[in-house]
């Protein structure tokens, strides 16, 4: 699925705003080192996830090498650093990553939705809340360490809520994710991964 540039550059630009509101106009920023571990992956990358619901595997992987750019069209200043993350596979489609955090790209149906991740400390930025962070937590008998707990809300006009509930672990990438719209409820767990940094 080809994604909406308008809506990635709306996004990238939202974040962007709020980091460099005390910043020349011209200084270059670049995506930190802490954000890229937990979001940033090669070719040869790949996570097999379990249906906590159905029982079901699925699997992602990363199919392009991260491709890292400075841009300059309307939405985006020309002075912050950006990289794009593509996967394979159903659960992931594509990442974002700029200074001042990630958009996740996931299917959701017939279109995408536009998820959220930020490496501050806990506390709520518009439809995206940063829950917890975790020193170590156990998922299918495997403790992970670094781990960041955050929720996205998406509303419908029709009154209805989704919920994105994801475990993103440093070094390591998703863990967990939940999925919640009404008495709809699928989780997805990490069962093994092979991540190349």
């Amino acid at each position: 699925m080809k994604l909406n540039k308008n809506i990635v550059g709306l996004s990238l630009l939202f974040l962007i705003t709020m980091q460099s509101g005390c910043r020349k106009k011209n200084d270059p920023t670049y995506i930190p080192e802490n954000v890229k571990s937990y979001t940033v992956f090669q070719v040869g990358s790949y996570w097999i996830f379990k249906n906590e619901v159905t029982g079901s595997i699925d699997s992602t992987y990363i199919s392009e090498a991260p491709h890292y750019f400075f841009n300059g069209d309307e939405y985006i200043p020309p002075y912050a650093e950006a990289c794009a993350v593509r996967y394979g596979g159903a659960i992931l489609s594509v990442s974002m990553v700029s200074p001042g955090g990630v958009d996740l790209w996931f299917l959701n149906g017939t279109y995408c939705q536009c998820l959220q991740f930020y490496n501050d400390p806990p506390g709520a930025n518009s439809n995206f809340t940063n829950i917890k962070t975790f020193d170590s937590l156990e998922v299918n008998n495997k403790y992970y360490h670094e781990v960041i707990n955050t929720e996205s809300r998406i509303r419908f006009a029709n009154g209805d809520t989704l919920f994105y509930t994801f475990y993103i672990a440093k070094s390591v990438g998703i863990i967990k994710l939940d999925k919640r719209k009404n008495e709809f409820d699928t989780t997805w767990s990490l069962i093994r991964s092979h991540v190349v940094q």
